[in-house]
């Protein structure tokens, strides 16, 4: 079966709300200064999912299945999670509002002040519940199940997003991301074009591209670049390895595609991630400031300025061949918020 039916089948049976067919493509380009970044003559080329909506990004990819399951269940509001500098939870904020949905978020806080993300969420009329930052992803959880038991105690009928479903609308949103990149390329592999693919990545984008690469037999290198540290997430408590958790991620997306398991090396770095997750050094923001003058695109200092990094880094060391491609997944309100908590930073 080809991987656009294998795919198909699976999506079919999936409710969704369309949110980005009149955007079609997020489109694909060189970057038009290459040489600025590093002393490689190696192309790089960008993927434009900053371009999929005003203040949205590749997560409005996973949204379109958390839509149509509250569409297609018995369901009054949502319930998610995340930190305070997530542009997964601000665009899930903005969606809920443009479509009349209750939204209650328990958000992680990071930072002493109010982010720009948690500002607009606040201003897209989401219900906010503010938890400190010791065991995110375990605190996360917790605290949503109690707000689920709070508002089904009031009678109302929460969609509580949680494991495995959103899981799985992550890794179908970017394995969808995948066989379009196919299609709109007319190649049959992306290693046709590319030597390496460099994503910022907790693992959900990350397991949807690589997992579609792996079906493909595609020779294409993915390198998932992480915004934050595995120890102390929570989660590095059952998993001591960042890698083998991954992995088992990896292995539950092949399962529900009904497909056996392909094994190759995952490419997963740390080294970017700076003091911890959310913050960034000069040698980062310089790196932005350069990339803002001469493109016509942001990178921001949390997720996609740390992918980019990571990039320049590793063909400044002669570790790819190139040409790459840089997977632009949006976030530049994080950009602003940095610069305004950074009063005294001129860009």
């Amino acid at each position: 079966m080809q991987l656009n039916d294998r795919l198909g089948n699976l999506l079919s049976l999936l409710p969704r709300v369309s949110l980005i067919k009149e955007f079609a493509d997020s489109p694909i380009h060189e970057l038009s200064r290459c040489e600025l970044y590093s002393d490689s003559n190696i192309k790089i080329f960008v993927k434009r999912d900053d371009k999929l909506g005003y203040l949205y990004g590749n997560k409005i990819r996973y949204l379109e299945y958390i839509l149509g399951s509250y569409y297609h269940g018995d369901y009054d509001c949502i319930i998610h999670g995340g930190t305070d500098t997530s542009n997964y939870m601000l665009q899930l904020a903005k969606v809920c509002a443009a479509h009349d949905i209750p939204l209650h978020l328990n958000i992680i806080r990071n930072n002493k002040s109010d982010t720009l993300n948690l500002r607009l969420i606040d201003f897209f009329d989401a219900k906010v519940y503010i938890s400190g930052d010791t065991q995110a992803y375990n605190g996360n959880k917790n605290s949503k199940d109690l707000i689920f038991d709070k508002l089904r105690i009031a009678g109302f009928k929460p969609l509580l997003i949680e494991y495995p479903f959103g899981n799985n609308v992550a890794y179908l949103g970017y394995a969808s991301c995948y066989l379009e990149m196919l299609n709109q390329l007319g190649v049959r592999k992306l290693g046709e074009l590319y030597s390496d693919i460099f994503i910022c990545s907790r693992w959900h984008s990350y397991v949807g591209l690589e997992v579609f690469s792996r079906l493909n037999q595609d020779p294409v290198r993915i390198h998932c670049i992480q915004p934050s540290y595995w120890k102390g997430s929570g989660l590095d408590q059952q998993w001591p390895s960042i890698s083998d958790f991954i992995e088992e991620k990896i292995h539950e997306f092949f399962e529900l595609l009904g497909s056996d398991y392909i094994h190759r090396d995952t490419l997963i770095y740390e080294d970017f991630v700076g003091e911890k997750y959310g913050t960034a050094d000069e040698e980062l923001m310089q790196l932005i400031s350069l990339v803002c003058r001469y493109e016509d695109f942001m990178i921001d200092p949390i997720y996609t300025g740390k992918a980019f990094q990571g990039m320049i880094n590793l063909i400044s060391r002669g570790s790819v061949e190139g040409p790459v491609l840089f997977m632009h997944t949006g976030g530049e309100t994080n950009l602003l918020s940095q610069l305004y908590s950074r009063a005294n930073y001129n860009v």
